[in-house]
């Protein structure tokens, strides 16, 4: 079974990642994490996506709000029976064998070997400035011992106490003030680098306070028939999105879609 690198646990084990939903405090994944190498790949990447712009005269330019998910063809991310001890829910795994479907090892670990065609979108996951996470993801992966399997700082949003993984000799700091707190404390650290928002819940909190910039969904051609769905509930009225890249690749097709204001 492959592992999400957002849920995967410190040491390897029973992944976990595009989290799963259901606390108001946030909760699936960045996201993920990701790499290039065919050329087709290549010609789809050859045009950079913009930055967001400078505010104003002199302000330098930031990253893009960025929420990554991998999802099946009837919309969920985990599969039924989710938890610490089944991180991805029942067949969810299925959702995550392409990150396994390569031979070139292009992460942390053997975790993360994608397909070539894949390797591209992989290698901007890992790009990233900082991660926005909720505490059900959190929790479901462990903390990730601490530090997130991206390599980037990750910001925790919560209004529970935290007793571990969290705070000086970690990767993770603890937000209790919102999604705006939350995104002024991560671009702080990212510069001008994309933001990964890495739950599903949080990434609906970003959307309905129009601070979510791209959607970038793993569709995987499998129907899990239950479980966790992305964006339920999230948004009150329609969200326009605009296509602005398409990566086929194997077991996963790659979408990428800007948010229109």
């Amino acid at each position: 079974m492959q592992h999400n690198p957002c849920r995967a646990a410190p040491d390897g084990g029973a992944g976990a990642g595009t989290a799963a939903t259901g606390d108001a405090e946030g909760d699936a994944h960045p996201w993920a994490a990701a790499r290039s190498g065919t050329l087709a790949g290549a010609a789809v990447w050859a045009r950079r996506r913009a930055r967001r712009p400078a505010r104003r005269a002199g302000e330098v330019s930031v990253g893009n709000v960025v929420a990554g998910l991998s999802v099946s063809l009837d919309g969920f991310i985990a599969g039924p029976n989710d938890g610490p001890a089944n991180p991805l829910g029942d067949g969810g795994g299925r959702l995550f064998d392409w990150w396994t479907a390569g031979t070139e090892r292009t992460g942390p670990d053997d975790r993360f070997r994608p397909p070539a065609r894949s390797a591209a979108v992989v290698r901007e996951m890992f790009g990233c400035g900082a991660v926005i996470t909720g505490r059900r993801t959190f929790d479901i992966a462990g903390g990730w011992g601490g530090h997130h399997p991206v390599g980037a700082p990750f910001f925790l949003l919560t209004h529970r106490p935290v007793d571990r993984h969290v705070g000086p000799g970690t990767g993770g700091t603890v937000v209790t003030g919102g999604v705006e707190e939350a995104l002024a404390q991560a671009r702080a650290v990212a510069g001008d680098r994309d933001i990964a928002v890495g739950a599903a819940d949080v990434a609906g909190q970003f959307l309905a306070a129009g601070l979510l910039d791209e959607l970038h969904l793993n569709l995987v051609p499998v129907l899990l028939g239950g479980g966790v769905r992305l964006f339920a509930g999230s948004a009150d009225h329609p969200v326009d999105l605009e296509c602005t890249r398409v990566v086929e690749s194997d077991g996963v097709t790659h979408l990428c879609y800007r948010v229109l204001r």
